[in-house]
């Protein structure tokens, strides 16, 4: 179970608050883990800045880019651009970037 799960058992219904902070700290915990130095959001895009000696695989990120280039692509050097097609990200759409990262980017 998780934390979310663990409070939720013991004290009741969440508030979206808390709710929304426990997932800005596991989308934290994964970017340090990965490598990843900050998330910016341009418009409906959001750009991943990794750190050049990161966890991640070169690699795994040009395959994400080669499975979906509508939606990935390079932006400069150490940044990965995610379209979101005219669909404001929130940390849901973040949560999902990072879980695909998790499986195609790290050692």
């Amino acid at each position: 179970m998780d934390m979310h799960g663990e409070m939720e058992d013991r004290f009741g219904p969440i508030p979206e608050a808390l709710t929304n902070l426990l997932q800005v700290l596991r989308i934290k915990q994964m970017m340090r883990q990965i490598g990843i130095e900050r998330i910016e959001t341009m418009g409906d895009d959001l750009v991943f800045s990794f750190y050049p000696k990161g966890s991640w695989k070169p690699e795994g990120l040009v395959s994400l880019i080669q499975q979906d280039p509508n939606h990935y692509h390079f932006q400069g050097e150490g940044k990965l651009c995610v379209s979101f097609n005219q669909e404001k990200p929130d940390l849901t759409a973040i949560q999902g970037v990072m879980d695909r990262f998790n499986l195609l980017v790290t050692v």
